[in-house]
């Protein structure tokens, strides 16, 4: 299994991939698959996680490395 962004956020939030599965309406193991990178997060996925959890879509698909849509500006 792959270690990504996404996934050690959710940890370091107390979020489960359960959890988030329930919280989106997915079943876990289709929440594993986008975790683990084997399957890809669709607009809505993002859309939900960016409306609810306030991540930006460039941190869950791994081409940033703060999770929220300002973060990096707010640091320089």
């Amino acid at each position: 299994m792959v270690n990504t962004p996404v996934k050690e956020w959710l940890t370091s939030q107390g979020i489960s991939y359960r959890d988030l599965a329930t919280r989106m309406n997915q079943s876990p193991s289709s929440i594993s698959q986008k975790l683990n990178r084997k399957t890809k997060w669709q607009e809505d996925d993002l859309a939900w996680l960016a409306d609810n959890l306030g991540l930006s879509a460039d941190f869950v698909i791994g081409k940033a490395d703060y999770p929220y849509r300002n973060q990096a500006e707010a640091l320089a």
